[in-house]
């Protein structure tokens, strides 16, 4: 495994992580009305772009395109 795919899924993971800790916390803590329109804002910035950017790498045309370069430069 190269050290690109290993960054890949570390960040993958600590995004993943995160936004489940995010809205774990959500779930126990009592949030103050003057703060719910920052905190449902900030989650879903956390689902907008966290999730979104890591399952359009994973399933999307840039893994693909990732791998198929690894190809190329291998046959060279």
């Amino acid at each position: 495994m190269k050290t690109k795919d290993i960054v890949q899924y570390a960040f993958s993971g600590i995004i993943i992580l995160a936004t489940l800790c995010w809205f774990g916390l959500l779930l126990k803590l009592e949030i103050p009305e003057s703060n719910k329109d920052l905190i449902t804002t900030s989650a879903g910035v956390f689902l907008g772009s966290g999730w979104t950017q890591i399952l359009n790498w994973w399933f999307g045309s840039s893994k693909g395109s990732s791998d198929k370069n690894d190809i190329i430069s291998n046959v060279k």
